[in-house]
């Protein structure tokens, strides 16, 4: 028998999780003017960004019957290298900041497949080893990107004025609006 999409079954499983969203949204969009502004939704489809490519990876790892807690940590310190490694340029941060993440990603995956350590457990580890690591790396402060190279991926004007900014605090991204 194949499965077909119904949408009195859609509506059964997920009716009030939309009504719900549509109340917030609409709650949020009466109370708060600013969030009708294109700038927030600009700001929420550049967070999606992120959560997407970090859930992609935990979907993947989820699938395989294990479980990642330390992507945020990963995450952070590879944000922190990246903006560490700027100064030589762009596409050195980038690589930089990837080759990094892909070898202690690889590192883990062995320890937890070839090892048997329990991924739950391992990834608790890393998760406090790798957080510690991005605030010595980081120095204890906050890390800004002063160098000219990846500035412009920043940028954007609003009404006629132009301010950029690429920040990243604790290896969070905070592009400048």
């Amino acid at each position: 028998m194949r499965n077909s999409f119904s949408t009195l079954s859609f509506l059964r499983d997920y009716g009030l999780r939309l009504i719900v969203l549509v109340a917030v949204i609409a709650v949020f969009l009466t109370i708060s003017p600013g969030f009708r502004s294109s700038s927030s939704i600009y700001a929420v489809l550049e967070q999606l960004a992120f959560v997407g490519v970090v859930a992609a990876g935990l979907a993947a790892t989820m699938i395989a019957g294990e479980l990642d807690l330390s992507v945020a940590s990963m995450a952070a310190l590879m944000g922190v290298i990246a903006i560490r490694m700027a100064e030589y340029g762009l596409v050195v941060a980038i690589v930089s900041a990837l080759v990094g993440g892909a070898l202690l990603g690889a590192l883990q995956g062995y320890a937890i497949a070839k090892l048997g350590i329990n991924s739950l457990v391992f990834t608790t580890g890393t998760l406090i080893l790798l957080r510690g690591a991005a605030y010595i790396v980081a120095e204890g402060e906050p890390v800004v990107l002063k160098t000219c190279c990846c500035l412009l991926l920043g940028q954007r004007s609003s009404a006629g004025s132009d301010s950029t900014g690429a920040s990243a605090t604790s290896g969070t991204w905070s592009w400048g609006r």
